[in-house]
């Protein structure tokens, strides 16, 4: 069903799994997911992994949102995974975030699709990710939908300090405003 929540950490599954090693794993979400921060199709924010999940509802959020997770953390000693996870709802964004993640940290992702569309009226935006920050990897994680926004705008994610090996763009790039 749909959820919607004036607040933070909302998701289709879960709000919030924040037990360092929390484990996510065959879910669907079908139902429209409206929030504010932490906004998600699977889970709001996550301090552990992910595996075998899918969104097909569309997402409404502000900041740190997208289709799987909004924010998907570890320490070192207990990186995270996600693996086999997909996309293929809308995503709507008023801040910033991705078609798949709003932000990660200390995590493994591998065989990550997004095919929905993200659109931010703001800027900050990635085709899977927002904001990658230290410790994130992606690898075999593809983008297939089209992303419009302001600026600040990348095909798989917007700033990151991470790596990404075989991972590709295939959606189409809409700036609104060239001047931002």
């Amino acid at each position: 069903g749909n959820v919607t929540i004036d607040g933070e950490k909302v998701g289709g599954i879960a709000g919030s799994a924040d037990t360092l090693g929390s484990l996510i794993s065959g879910c669907e979400n079908h139902g429209l997911i409206k929030g504010n921060k932490h906004t998600a199709g699977i889970v709001g924010i996550i301090f552990g992994s992910i595996k075998d999940c899918k969104n097909y509802g569309e997402i409404n959020g502000a900041n740190e949102c997208g289709a799987i997770c909004g924010k998907l953390w570890a320490d070192e000693a207990t990186a995270a995974k996600v693996t086999n996870v997909e996309n293929h709802g809308l995503v709507k964004i008023s801040g910033w975030g991705g078609g798949l993640f709003g932000n990660t940290g200390n995590v493994t992702v591998t065989n990550a699709i997004n095919k929905g569309n993200v659109e931010i009226s703001n800027s900050a935006v990635g085709g899977i990710v927002g904001y990658a920050f230290a410790g994130s990897i992606f690898v075999n994680c593809d983008n297939y939908g089209t992303i419009t926004g302001k600026t600040e705008i990348g095909g798989l994610v917007f700033l990151y300090n991470g790596s990404f090996t075989d991972c590709d763009n295939y959606g189409e790039i809409i700036i609104t405003d060239c001047n931002g």
